[in-house]
């Protein structure tokens, strides 16, 4: 297996033979350097009056999700209130202009935000967009007309004024008829485009960025999905320069638990949280603590509210969230902190959309997607599903299939703008990107509905994948891993020696004659526990309000949607499986072992 290593200590080892002497930091120019400008950070006037714009965080969602008679007591009572998705909006007063002055757009501008309408602002007003440029007419360019509850994405493009100074207007025009309200919301309106930047950096210390997209289930990206158009181009296209492992396992299949062992690389037994309230015990080192200490920035951007348990103070930077928040949010605090910062850095960049409930924007909910990688351009929308917003077939979680879909299509847009500004600047050549789940989700699998309950293909077959700096190709790796090697994996990675984990380094993951991996999972709140080795698979599950007992074997080769049980029916892989199983969980203190050491398999 090939190893990977950062275009600069090739150039050191180069200059090393010739005698000459490294330089300690590189420099170079990004023609189209992405930039990202939100209004609220330009000169703001109010009907031709100076002032800095009212902003607020405003729920993007149908209103159901706020509505216990609707959502069902139940629900609230277990899913934090089901909180809508949250993102920054300004506040618009109906019939005024609020105006931001441009001092000169870059290459291929767009303007990017969300109107919603819901019971906070249930104005039923046109929200309307002009342009002027010097000495010219007021230009319409989008108008957006929303229905109570719902929210439309709105991407305007701009090209016309190209490197030209404008102002923008926002109106919140009422419609005919209707009782005058006094607001109306804008959400996040951001300003992209492109212009010559500097970057300088030590090639001998490569960023470290780690995205990771909530109950994201393999199948739902390209490289792992059943047959049918891809609603990921974004990240098809990023894997297309990445190792992708298409065989890559959660530790569990909670967030919080699973978020602890890829930060550690020990598996939930290990480190000691097996729900979404514990507190990862503060001994316990994460790849923040290494990192930070060795000199690199480390900054968290967090969209999950239950999320922040301990790992919050692991980070100098920590940008987290009271109720969950719509993808933009969270790539504009990462790509503001890229922008202002130095390298290197350490970014865990985290996104909840996929996660009930399922609320996306339209033209989202509508069934429409990116029609191909659209970057910091302007998105080309295409239908992926049939047209329109699908009910909800499971009220009481706000959930639907389709728009699971839907908010994979979104996160991905959001990613495709993110991967495009790391692109602009030259990242790539100079960062290890990895990008993973904590877990999948049952979408109707095994009659459960829109949980993560059980360890079930489903929920605890991972995507991920892992660019180095400076690659290009991508590969596909099928032997079977786990997200606790991202541990050892990038720590070495970059140079640094990591404490003893669990986790193996995936550089050698699939080194010829290497004996099949056990593969482990354990369920949130110590309710079972699985076991792959080779194609075959043995789960037990306990009782729970959403699964019954029930001990499980698959022949994963022969029936890959585990539809056929062979428990009980007297397969010898049965036995094995659950000795093997037996042995590892038998195991409650870290791992002794080396780091040059496979953890976990003597225990086999």
């Amino acid at each position: 297996m090939r190893t990977h290593r950062p275009p600069g200590l090739l150039l050191c080892l180069l200059l090393a033979a010739t005698g000459c002497a490294p330089r300690a930091f590189e420099e170079a120019t990004f023609e189209e350097a992405g930039i990202r400008t939100p209004l609220t950070a330009l000169e703001s006037l109010r009907d031709g009056v100076a002032e800095k714009p009212e902003t607020l965080e405003v729920s993007v969602g149908p209103d159901e999700l706020r509505d216990p008679e609707r959502a069902g007591a139940w629900s609230f009572a277990t899913v934090a209130r089901l909180p809508a998705p949250k993102a920054l909006g300004i506040v618009q007063p109906v019939g005024a202009t609020l105006s931001f002055r441009v001092p000169a757009l870059g290459r291929a501008p767009v303007l990017s935000t969300v109107a919603v309408r819901n019971e906070s602002f249930p104005c039923p007003v046109d929200h309307v967009v002009h342009v002027r440029a010097a000495g010219r007419d007021p230009v319409g360019v989008a108008l957006a007309s929303v229905g109570m509850g719902e929210a439309r994405s709105l991407e305007i493009d701009l090209s016309r004024w190209e490197g030209r100074a404008v102002t923008i207007d926002l109106l919140a025009v009422p419609r005919p008829g209707t009782e005058v309200c006094a607001r109306a919301v804008w959400v996040d309106p951001t300003l992209w485009w492109r212009a010559p930047a500097r970057s300088r950096w030590d090639p001998r210390r490569p960023n470290v960025i780690l995205v990771s997209v909530d109950t994201l289930r393999a199948d739902a990206l390209g490289p792992w999905r059943r047959p049918g158009a891809s609603i990921t181009p974004s990240l098809d296209a990023w894997a297309a320069k990445s190792d992708v492992y298409r065989t890559a396992y959660t530790a569990s299949n909670a967030t919080n638990p699973s978020f602890s062992s890829i930060l550690t690389g020990l598996y939930p037994r290990h480190h000691g949280v097996h729900d979404n309230t514990t507190t990862l015990p503060a001994e316990r080192t994460t790849l923040a603590d290494v990192l930070g200490a060795a000199g690199w920035g480390t900054w968290g951007v967090v969209s999950a509210h239950h999320l922040q348990v301990r790992l919050r103070a692991d980070f100098e930077r920590f940008d987290g969230c009271t109720d969950p928040r719509i993808a933009g949010g969270a790539v504009a605090t990462a790509i503001d902190w890229i922008q202002s910062g130095g390298e290197p850095f350490f970014l865990w960049l985290h996104l909840f959309d996929p996660h009930t409930p399922h609320a996306p924007p339209d033209p989202y909910a509508s069934g429409y997607g990116a029609a191909g990688p659209a970057g910091m351009d302007l998105l080309r929308p295409q239908l992926f599903r049939e047209p329109g917003r699908p009910p909800f077939r499971e009220p009481r979680l706000a959930a639907a299939a389709g728009l699971y879909g839907s908010e994979v299509a979104l996160v991905d847009r959001e990613l495709g703008r993110f991967f495009a500004f790391l692109e602009s600047r030259g990242l790539p050549t100079r960062s290890v990107v990895v990008f993973v789940s904590d877990h999948g989700e049952n979408l109707e699998d095994h009659g459960v509905l829109y949980r993560h309950a059980g360890l079930w293909e489903t929920t605890t077959r991972v995507p991920l994948m892992i660019r180095w700096p400076g690659q290009q190709t991508g590969r596909t790796i099928e032997t079977a891993v786990q997200t606790i090697d991202l541990f050892p994996t990038l720590l070495r990675g970059v140079g640094l020696e990591p404490p003893p984990s669990d986790g193996l380094d995936l550089r050698h993951a699939s080194d010829p004659g290497a004996e099949p991996r056990p593969i482990l999972a354990e369920h949130a709140s110590r309710l079972g526990a699985m076991i792959r080795i080779g194609h075959h698979k043995y789960l037990r599950h306990e009782a729970s309000h959403v699964l019954p007992a029930g001990v499980f074997l698959y022949d994963l080769a022969a029936d890959p949607h585990e539809l056929r049980n062979l428990a009980g029916s007297g397969h010898p892989a049965e036995s094995e499986l659950s000795t093997a199983l037996d042995a590892l969980l038998g195991s409650r203190e870290p791992p002794p072992s080396g780091p040059g050491d496979s953890p976990g398999q003597s225990d086999v």
